[in-house]
């Protein structure tokens, strides 16, 4: 996959932004069933947006940028910046209850730093890979919440004084 190397701007945050447009849900799925209702705003919503990806369809498993294959449910794409690859973090995802509205509580869990992306910039943005298919996309359009994140270290060890003498 690439990318045509344009600002990522959010169109959620455009929709939110005009009054004349009323979507209450602003996930992937809201949005692509308002479209599909308002057919005659759909250039200017996704246009909003310069940035585009573009894939190309496999057999196999999508990989991450150290050419390891994601894993649904772990796999973060991180800003390099701010998180290494590799690194290993834990999440407290939260747990959204639809019918209150609000989140109930949260699910925690180990991830790693696995690839990157050109719409994650700065340090509390990551995206989470759910892996592919309509399951996967049910889970992605129902994270609405933040949640927190760890960086997980090894303790700093305590250099040893050593004892040299020059002559």
């Amino acid at each position: 996959n690439g990318s045509n190397r344009h600002p990522y701007l959010s169109i959620e945050k455009y929709i939110q932004g005009r009054a004349d447009l009323d979507i209450a849900d602003l996930s992937i799925r809201g949005i692509r069933k308002f479209l599909l209702k308002n057919p005659s705003l759909t250039d200017t919503i996704l246009f909003q947006n310069p940035s585009y990806t573009f894939f190309i369809r496999q057999q196999s498993e999508p990989s991450g940028a150290g050419n390891v294959p994601l894993t649904p449910g772990y796999s973060i794409a991180v800003d390099r910046r701010y998180i290494p690859l590799g690194s290993c973090l834990l999440a407290a995802f939260p747990i959204f209850d639809n019918r209150k509205q609000r989140v109930v509580g949260h699910d925690y869990r180990l991830l790693i730093a696995q690839d990157v992306g050109g719409a994650i910039r700065g340090p509390g943005h990551v995206d989470f890979y759910t892996g592919i298919g309509d399951a996967a996309e049910r889970e992605a359009s129902n994270l609405k919440s933040y949640g927190r994140l760890w960086l997980l270290l090894p303790p700093q060890s305590t250099p040893k004084a050593v004892s040299t003498s020059l002559k």
